[in-house]
């Protein structure tokens, strides 16, 4: 199960930077086909690409922010439950 968290972690980061990969190394003969290849490879699990480019860029990266996240994370939570309360309080004392 660790596996595929780390495969959706990086293919969506992937996803994410895409356009701008995509503006820079779009002129390269043969870049999608090695987009392709790449994709490819991130999937297969015996290549194991996806777990590398997680535990060698993505988790250092995330370790260097956490502090942040948390941050962030937290006013969300607080943000939304005040907001959770304010518009659907009144609907749940119903039930």
């Amino acid at each position: 199960m660790k596996d595929w968290a780390e495969y959706w972690v990086v293919l969506s980061t992937f996803y994410v930077t895409q356009w701008a990969i995509d503006f820079v190394l779009c002129w390269l003969p043969f870049y999608y086909v090695a987009k392709l290849g790449f994709l490819l490879a991130l999937w297969h699990p015996s290549t194991r690409v996806a777990q590398s480019l997680y535990q060698k860029v993505l988790s250092p990266l995330a370790i260097t922010y956490e502090a942040d996240i948390d941050r962030l994370h937290a006013d969300f939570r607080t943000k939304t439950a005040g907001a959770y309360a304010r518009d659907f309080g009144g609907q749940l004392q119903r039930f």
